[in-house]
């Protein structure tokens, strides 16, 4: 996923919009997704794939398709914080 370069942070907030609505979809089609920031850090790579040029920012990835569920990697869990833990209310 890339933006404009020019756009700084607002690029990059609209993409985070758009992944979330494709991990949506995508959910409801029956697939898996894995959105990837951590692609970015291969960037000269990813550019020179994927012929981009220098004025696109590079944002995330998406790794997407059919869930393998014999496979005892994909039922590794990491632990999740409590709504209490990560949330202030206030009046």
């Amino acid at each position: 996923m890339t933006t404009e370069a020019a756009q700084v942070v607002y690029g990059a907030v609209d993409c985070g919009l758009y992944i979330g609505t494709f991990l949506l979809a995508a959910e409801n089609l029956g697939l898996a997704c894995i959105p990837q920031a951590a692609l970015v850090m291969r960037a000269a790579v990813l550019r020179e794939y994927f012929g981009l040029s220098e004025d696109r920012q590079l944002v995330a990835g998406i790794s997407f398709g059919y869930e393998g569920t014999g496979y005892a990697t994909n039922s590794y869990r990491t632990e999740r914080s409590g709504l209490e833990e990560v949330v202030t209310w206030a009046d």
